[in-house]
This record gives C-alpha cells, sequence and structure tokens, in this order.
C-alpha cells in the first residue's frame, strides 16, 4: 500500500507539474495573440500611410506634368511669337518672364 502511495504521489507530482506547464503555455498564447493583434494593426496601419504616400505621389506627378505642359507651351508661343516678329519678340519674351515672375511672388 506505502508502495501504491508513492506511485500515486509521484503521479500527482508530474499532473501538477504538467498543469503548471499547460497554465504558462496558455499565459504564452494569449500574449503571443496579444502581440500578434497589435502587429495585424500596425500592419493595417502602415498599408494605409503607404497608400496615402502613393496617392499624393501621384498627385505631384501629376502636377509636375502640368507644368511641363504649361512650360512647352509658353516655349512654343516664344518660339512662334520669334518667328512671328523677329527680334521684337524679345521684348515681348522678357514682359512674359515680369509676368511670369509677378504671377510667382
Amino acid at each position: 500500500l506505502s508502495e501504491r502511495r508513492g506511485e500515486c504521489a509521484v503521479m500527482r507530482d508530474q499532473i501538477e507539474g504538467s498543469a503548471g506547464n499547460l497554465a504558462a503555455a496558455e499565459r504564452e498564447m494569449i500574449q503571443l495573440r496579444s502581440e500578434a493583434a497589435s502587429l495585424k494593426a500596425q500592419e493595417q496601419s502602415q498599408r494605409q500611410i503607404t497608400a496615402r504616400v502613393h496617392v499624393g505621389i501621384a498627385e505631384l506627378d501629376r502636377r509636375a506634368e502640368v507644368l511641363c505642359i504649361r512650360e512647352r507651351a509658353r516655349l512654343d508661343l516664344v518660339s512662334a511669337l520669334k518667328s512671328a516678329w523677329g527680334e521684337d519678340s524679345k521684348e515681348l519674351e522678357e514682359e512674359a518672364v515680369r509676368q511670369r515672375e509677378t504671377r510667382l511672388n
């Protein structure tokens, strides 16, 4: 009987040890789930920021393209004026530059 009690005590200790290990594993699982949720939220936030950055870059590209088109049109106009007016076009070009500087200021 005492031998049987000894075996039971050993098994009880093993069960309690296993239960302690299980509780520790459950706590770790809860912590890992919390960390995963936090990382998922950070990832979502990063995706939103990245999307906004891409939209901003696209808008800047569009504005730069508009400015290039305007500058090409201005140069074409200056060239046409030079062809049509000869040397007098230099005065027109200088006036256009003054007007542009006035608009920028």
